[in-house]
Order: structure tokens, then sequence, then C-alpha cells
């Protein structure tokens, strides 16, 4: 088998698995080498899949010592096909493809294939094949099944089509779809749709992952629910760990009853908690009647998270959140695009429609774009005191750097909402962000990049954040504010730092922007010039001079910084100062 076959089976899989040092599938491809064990005869000549080395005398055995595919086996170390970096004597085995890649000489007959593989396809499966490249499965299911049948680690290709299982992966299966339905050497997800419909209300379930599992190159759809109060999630991940990467994960529609829409939940509730990684995902939901619509579900308080190159968002809902960190070891989410939708609210529960609602555990927010879409589809509640918008962060344990945060077109719209629940929000950082407190133009509307609260009230003034080379703009609407303490009865918050930030207001009209609205548990106080601000000071109050986001060279954010909370890098990853003092806003102007 060719090659460029080899390659187009095995790049994406285990490349995204995180798995190089047993597969370099950006090995060149190609090569004549076969299924044997490489060294030469005592005659000089190739042994079975090996290169014929110089003629010598009877007893002397030569190999060739160098490394040719980079792989770290030499065909001296038994590498029996040296021009392919995928196959070396530890190597893991693809059953039924031909191809003896871990090097022992044993054919897909022998133990432990067993005359098995894992190759899935609809267009041409039987049900009871033997799963090999010539003789598909019919299902997934089945190709899970051999998987489990022949043990270890098993990677289960499948080609283009429309599968609607109830699917279960458990410990070292892996699926990777995206293959032509006529042609295993090409593979492109996008355009060769491999989808997965899912039957149960947890969609496909991944249980007490292994690396190196994946989810790679799917199209994965929760099933609808007309019926009784069922919740609909695309993809359940309980316990371990796992990569979902380059799928499309869509929440199933809830036309009925109170059940949740979600594209991916984590949980923990079979398996003990690990790890999760979601890479260059498109996750969103449809839309629930009564109940939330959630694009990733964190629910388990010993899972970390780490999600980067996404796209999430999420439909209308009672609840409208793109992420919502319910209960986390960590979030780590970075470089992603969050968007929220619509939050329709019900009977004792407030709408909320968030990009980001964090309540507990660890975040690390970095470089994210957040309510993007102002216009078409925007995010909004349906009550109009309820403030809706970017981010909503009740835990202690967060850092917020080089995002670019929007509230929403909404008549009570905030960018960012620290709300301190039981627990002090003082050490909380916020550096190196724009804020865009966005809203809507009704006569009685109002926009504000912060929001703090307390809605416990205790004794004195409760800190909350550390605000350092922010950007704040105001927002369109008929009262704009760069931060609005939140107006409950007998609590104060102020933020625990505020300086170096820049501040403006680009609509005056028909109410002059005001920078503060402080609040003393009694009555407010509008705060409307730089010296008036808690903190230390050194804040601005100029256009920052922007173009998509980067500061213009004689924007008075360059240079007007402070090291202290500061990322190391820019949320274009260039190094932080570049001139040697820390540049306000997320991007660090790179001189020529």
């Amino acid at each position: 088998m060719s090659g460029e076959l080899r390659t187009a089976l095995l790049t994406a899989a285990i490349a995204l698995a995180g798995c190089g040092e047993i597969f370099d599938a950006t090995g060149t491809p190609g090569g004549t080498g076969g299924t044997g064990a490489g060294p030469t005869t005592s005659d000089g000549g190739a042994g079975t899949g090996g290169t014929g080395g110089t003629s010598g005398t009877g007893a002397t055995t030569t190999c060739d010592s160098e490394d040719h595919d980079g792989d770290g086996y030499s065909q001296c170390d038994g590498d029996c096909d040296d021009t392919i970096a995928f196959v070396h004597p530890d190597a893991i085995e693809i059953c039924g493809d031909g191809i003896d890649e871990n090097c022992d000489g044993m054919g897909d007959d022998a133990p432990p294939c067993n005359g098995m593989g894992t190759f899935v396809s609809q267009a041409h499966g039987t049900v009871g094949a033997k799963g090999t490249m010539d003789d598909p499965v019919a299902m997934i299911s089945e190709g899970i099944a051999k998987a489990e049948a022949i043990g270890g680690t098993q990677l289960i290709f499948v080609s283009a089509g429309t599968y609607s299982e109830d699917l279960t992966l458990v410990g070292d299966r892996s699926l990777v779809g995206g293959y032509h339905k006529d042609d295993w050497t090409i593979r492109d997800p996008a355009i060769h749709k491999t989808i997965i419909n899912a039957l149960k209300p947890e969609g496909l379930k991944v249980i007490s992952a292994k690396q190196p599992m994946l989810v790679d190159g799917f199209v994965i759809n929760g099933r609808s629910v007309s019926v009784g109060d069922a919740s609909s999630f695309a993809v359940t991940v309980d316990g371990g760990d796992a990569l979902l990467s380059n799928n499309t994960i869509t929440g199933g529609a809830i036309t009925a009853g109170a059940g949740v829409t979600a594209g991916v939940q984590v949980i923990t509730a079979a398996a003990p908690g690990s790890a999760l990684g979601l890479y260059g995902n498109v996750i969103d939901t449809a839309d629930a009647t009564l109940g939330p619509a959630i694009g990733v579900l964190a629910d388990s308080a010993d899972m970390t998270v780490t999600m980067a190159l996404n796209q999430i968002s999420a439909g209308k809902g009672t609840e409208s959140i793109a992420v919502l960190g319910r209960a986390a070891a960590a979030l780590l989410i970075t470089g992603n695009v969050l968007q929220s939708g619509v939050a329709t609210g019900k009977a004792g529960t407030p709408p909320a429609s968030f990009g980001l609602w964090m309540k507990a555990g660890k975040l690390v927010f970095d470089s994210n774009l957040v309510n993007p879409y102002q216009v078409n589809d925007p995010p909004k509640c349906l009550v109009p005191d309820a403030w809706c918008g970017g981010v909503r962060v009740s835990t202690p344990e967060a850092t917020l750097t080089n995002n670019i945060i929007s509230g929403a077109a909404h008549a009570s719209s905030v960018a960012l909402h620290l709300s301190e629940d039981q627990k002090s929000l003082a050490f909380v950082v916020v550096a190196n962000n724009l804020f865009l407190a966005s809203g809507d133009d009704g006569v009685a509307s109002r926009s504000t990049s912060i929001l703090l609260g307390s809605p416990v009230p205790d004794a004195g003034v409760t800190s909350v954040g550390r605000f350092r080379n922010n950007i704040f703009f105001g927002g369109i609407a008929a009262q704009n504010f760069a931060f609005f303490e939140q107006q409950i009865a007998g609590e104060a918050v102020q933020p625990a730092a505020l300086d170096h930030n820049l501040f403006f207001f680009p609509v005056e009209d028909p109410n002059p922007g005001i920078l503060y609205l402080d609040w003393n548990g009694v009555s407010p106080s509008y705060l409307t010039m730089l010296d008036q601000l808690p903190g230390d000071g050194a804040n601005l109050y100029e256009n920052p001079l922007l173009v998509a986001g980067h500061i213009e060279p004689e924007s008075p954010c360059r240079n007007a910084g402070t090291p202290t909370d500061a990322p190391p890098k820019d949320r274009d990853q260039d190094p932080r100062p570049q001139e040697g003092v820390v540049d306000i806003g997320p991007d660090e102007l790179v001189p020529d």
C-alpha cells in the first residue's frame, strides 16, 4: 500500500492526539518498504521489506544505522520501512490496512488483529464483515466492537455517510471521520461529511478515555426532544482524557419540556476526572423552548477542560450561554470565538445571555473574542432590566487577559460582570482587555463595560477585581457607563485595583458617558472625572485609535501601561513589552 494512503489514514488522527513520539505523520510519504524486519542477509541481499546491503562474507551482517525518516529508528534498530515515519517497532498496529506498522513481522491475519479491522463504510460496508479496508463494517458501533475485540489502542476509521446510532467509546478507542466514501486515500472532513445522529439524550458518550483518544472530523447532532423533559447533548464526556477536534457539534432542538440542549457536556458520573481538550471545533445548539441552551457545559469539579481555536455559540433558551462552567477543576480557554443568543427566562429564573459564565473552578481566559455578532442574531435577554452580555464571573481564581469582549444588543448590556457570591473576587485579574459595552438605543436603556456586584450584603466595602491596562468603550444606550456598581441595598463594592486603563465614550448623545457609578449601599454617585475614580490613577480618557483591535502608532495606549498583572504576550502572541513599557489593551504595538 502506498505511503500516501498511510499518511491519509494517520496524519490527522495521530498528530491531533499528541502522539508525535509514536507516529510522525509529517515524515516523507511514499517509499518501497514492505512488511519485513529490515537487516540485510549475510550475503548482502535485501531482507523482507529491508534495504539491500553491500555484498559481504557469509558470516557478516550489515545494516543501515542512519534514521532516514526521522522516527527515531534506523534499519539497525528494526525499522522495517525507514522511508515512512509512522512505521517502526514501537508504532501502533492498524488492523485491517495490510501494513505491518509495528515491524513485528506479523500480518493482519495474526494476533492481535486476527483478520479483523476497524474500518467503517456506510456506502460499502456490510453487517458481520471483517472490518478491514477491503471488507468494512457498515456501522460505527460495529467498528467499536471490532476495536474492543482486538484490544489495545485502536483507531476506528469512518468514511462519509450518515450514521444514526447509540455510541459509547471506552478507554483507548478513537474515532476518525471525513474519508471519501469510495477512496480511503482521500480525507477531507469539510467535504466528505461523516454525520453521527445521536439516538439517546447523552449523544456520543466518551467514558474513561485514555490517551491517545480522540474524536476528529465528524458532524455530531444531538437528538431532538418533542415530548417530556429530556435533555439533548450531542457529546457527553464522562471522565478520563480525551480530545475532540475538527468536529461540528450541535445540541438538539427541545420543543417540549424544560430539558437542556448542549453541544458538549463534561461530567464525571461514571469515571474519575482528568482532562478534556476541545480544539478547532464548531459547537452550537438548536433552540430550547423551556430550558437552557448551552454550547459547552462543564459540570465536573475534578475535570480540567482546555478549549482553543473553537467557535462556540448557543441558541435561544431560558438561558443562552456559549460556555457555562457550573463546576470544573479548571477551564483554560484561549483563542476562541464565543457567541451567546436570545435568553427568554422563566418564572423564578431571570434570563441570562453570556458568552461565558464561570461559576466555580479556576479560569484562565486569554485572547478570546466574545459576542462579535451584534447585528444578525445578536445576544439579548427578553427581560429589559436583566443584565446580559459578554462574560460573567463568580469564581475567585480567575484571570482574564487579551480578550475583546462585547455586551449584548439589549436594554441592560454589560461586557464583564464580576458577581461575588460568598467567595472573594478581590484577586481576579482583569488585564489588557478591550471591553465594548454595546447595548441598544431604547429610551430607558443602559450599558456598561464593567458591572461589579455582591448580591449578599455584608459589613464594609467588598473589593472585586484588579483592573489594569484595559480599554473601556462606552455603549450606545441612553445611559452609558464604564463601571457600574450594582445597587444592592446595604452592600458596597469597589475594584481592588483600577489603574493604567483607558476610557472612551464614542457616543455622547443623548447623554454624556459616565466613568463610574459609585454605590455606597444607600445612594448612587456619578463620577465623571478621572481623578474621582477609585484606585491608583494613571488612567486616561482619549480615543484609543484602534484598527481591527490593533492600536495605531499614534495611539495613547502605546507605552502607557504597567507590567503589574500584564500577560507576557499579546493576543497575537507578540512578546510584551515591545518598547520597554507595556501598552494598554490586548494589542502590543510592534514597531517597524
